[in-house]
Formats: structure tokens, sequence, C-alpha cells
């Protein structure tokens, strides 16, 4: 068995949208979004949430990135992106997982009900839907990658950052990640050839 260290990224955000502003009035949390990603430059983040960067009526199932779709509209979403140690099987159980959920993503919606009970501290499981941090957590637990008791029953991305504040990589503009990512490699590169 592969024991080789891989990565799982979670990527928590605030749009700056109207729905995220009146979900940071709220909450009062820095960051009212997350996705996960199992790709260190984060072409391939996935969530739930809007399916067109014009309207947050409609959700479902999405692949973004920081320069795409909604977050190329929201330019100015402020981001911070967490590293996760998980092991070569987890990460190919991950893939497999979340290729399966996008080549039938219209089997799945957002949960709506359950985002709106969350706020009450209540919940409203519904058949493939979830919400962003509903699924984040779905796959931080189903791949056992923490134990469901470190999680409060009703996650938030604010859940996230508390728990794995020690493993955040960057903070600032998501529109700012590809440079630091690109940045980040190059210095890897040299260090290895003066190695």
């Amino acid at each position: 068995m592969d024991t080789q260290t891989k990565k799982l990224y979670i990527v928590l955000s605030q749009t700056g949208s109207s729905i995220s502003r009146l979900l940071k009035l709220f909450t009062k949390a820095k960051y009212n979004h997350s996705s996960v990603c199992l790709t260190e430059g984060l072409q391939r983040m996935y969530s739930f949430g809007r399916l067109y960067t014009w309207t947050f009526l409609f959700g479902g199932f999405v692949k973004e990135s920081p320069n795409t779709g909604t977050f190329r509209r929201f330019s100015k979403t402020e981001a911070c992106v967490i590293a996760l140690d998980i092991t070569a099987e987890q990460h190919a159980e991950i893939w497999a997982f979340l290729d399966e959920m996008y080549k039938n993503k219209k089997q799945y919606s957002y949960n709506r009900r359950g985002v709106i009970m969350a706020g009450f501290h209540k919940t409203a499981r519904k058949k493939n839907g979830y919400y962003c941090s509903e699924f984040v957590k779905e796959i931080l637990v189903r791949f056992q990658i923490v134990d469901e008791s470190l999680l409060p029953k009703i996650a938030t991305p604010n859940d996230f950052y508390e728990l794995f504040q020690d493993k955040v990589i960057f903070t600032g503009k998501l529109k700012d990640y590809p440079d630091f990512y690109r940045q980040k490699k190059q210095a890897e590169s040299q260090v290895a050839v003066t190695e």
C-alpha cells in the first residue's frame, strides 16, 4: 500500500456578494463559503454553491477555481487556504468520489433549507443535497481525515478555520493565490537545484 503523504486543501472564502454580506452580518464570521480541493494550485475546487455567477437563486454541486466563474466575478474575494496531510489512499478515494459526484452533478442539489435551519442551530438533511460547509464536513468525516467529534454537529467555515489554524498556508485575495503558488513552486525548485 502506498503511504506517501498527499494534501487535501480546504478553501474558505468571502466573495463580498450581497448574499455573502448578509451571511456575514448574521454569522459575524470572516469567511462564509468553503470548498475542498486536491490540487495545490486550486485548479479544481469542489463545493455546493451558485450554479450561475449572476444569481444565487440556483445552487448545486460546483467546480470552482480562483480566476473563473463566481470568483472571477467577485475579484475581491478574501480567502484562507488550509492544507491537510492525507494518505495517498485517501487522496485517490476522494478523487474518485468527487469525480463520480461531478459526473452525476445533476442528481445533487443545494440544501437551501439546511443552511437556513443551520442559522437557528437546527439540522435539516436533504437527500443528495448539501450546503458548502455541510459538504466539506462530509468529506472530512467520510474519509476519516478528522474524527467527527472534533467538529460541531452543524459545521461552519469558521469551525474549519478554528480547528486547522496551524495548517493555514495562505490568506489574502483569492485571485492572488495563483501567483503565490507559482512563487512557492519556483522557490522549491531553486532549493532542489542547490541541494
